[in-house]
């Protein structure tokens, strides 16, 4: 599934995608498969929100 992404540079879309794609590389590398990862990014997701309203 791909979206379009509403705000940010070409150029910082262009790095976070190669940043993204080095982590699931790692994460790959560490053993977790698909579920695992989106269960982490969500987590770190959910955990980024909460510190951004404290």
């Amino acid at each position: 599934m791909r979206r379009s992404l509403g705000s940010g540079s070409t150029a910082d879309q262009t790095r976070l995608r190669r940043d993204l794609a080095r982590w699931v590389h790692d994460c790959r590398e560490a053993g977790l498969d698909q579920g695992d990862m989106e269960a982490l990014f969500a987590t770190v997701l959910a955990d980024s929100a909460q510190e951004e309203i404290a």
